[in-house]
């Protein structure tokens, strides 16, 4: 029954992700898995995927946010940032290496909004990432 009660919590947990774009507070003692994470996916005709998830506790899984289809990009612009709108990441050239840090330092648990503006499109791609201990 005890495993019941935490499928039940990481049900929850991914359904305030899909649904809020604020996360309340950092949830203590999550432990989510690669094939429990919830993927923003953009619609079927754009090849470009971005992980919502990073849990960096050094386990090897997780440990950084993950994006596929930049390949298939021209020149792009990534931006993280605060809900409140500071700067946490940037790059033009990303690397999958993007482990939840502001200048060396890890941020706090929770929910961080990101943007990926391609050259030649007017609107760029957004979405959130969480940062979960």
């Amino acid at each position: 029954m005890a495993g019941y009660s935490s499928r039940i919590q990481l049900l929850f947990r991914a359904l305030a992700l899909a649904f809020s774009p604020v996360l309340f507070g950092p949830i203590a003692g999550a432990a989510v898995s690669e094939d429990q994470a919830v993927y923003s996916t953009l619609p079927s005709n754009d090849p470009l995927r971005a992980f919502n998830l990073i849990t960096p506790n050094g386990d090897g899984r997780n440990d950084v946010w993950a994006i596929t289809g930049l390949d298939n990009l021209g020149s792009y612009h990534i931006r993280v940032t605060t809900r409140t709108g500071q700067v946490v990441f940037e790059t033009d050239h990303y690397r999958q290496d993007w482990d939840g840090t502001h200048r060396g330092q890890p941020l706090p648990a929770g929910v961080y909004h990101y943007s990926i503006a391609i050259a030649g499109q007017k609107k760029a791609v957004t979405g959130h990432v969480t940062i979960l201990y």
